[in-house]
């Protein structure tokens, strides 16, 4: 993955837990509805499915989170579904204007 795409997901990543925080070191936005977020490889070991979505689809993220619209007040009691697609959106909209490719 290029360096510039890598920054803007650490970006997305570092506002998202900046604006959620963490439960017991994780961060909030793997829980719930919260798990809208992002996530790498990295983060799981082998023995889980990894569904990449390449393309946005709210179906697909609807099912893996258990309902977008459902409260976790104990995990994520401030979550809201706009910031966190605003927080994608702009950053997106920032990579895109610096014109990179995406291909490796």
């Amino acid at each position: 993955m290029r360096p510039e795409i890598t920054a803007v997901l650490q970006n997305i990543k570092e506002e998202i837990n900046a604006e959620y925080g963490f439960h017991e070191g994780i961060p909030r936005i793997n829980y719930g509805p919260c798990g809208v977020g992002l996530h790498s490889r990295e983060d799981y070991s082998e023995e889980f499915v990894i569904d990449e979505m390449l393309v946005y689809d709210e179906a697909t993220l609807d099912k893996w989170s258990y309902g977008l619209d459902r409260t976790y007040p104990r995990f994520c009691p401030s979550f809201r579904r706009s910031f966190v697609e605003n927080t994608v959106q702009s950053n997106l909209e920032t990579l895109l204007s610096q014109d990179v490719p995406w291909d490796r």
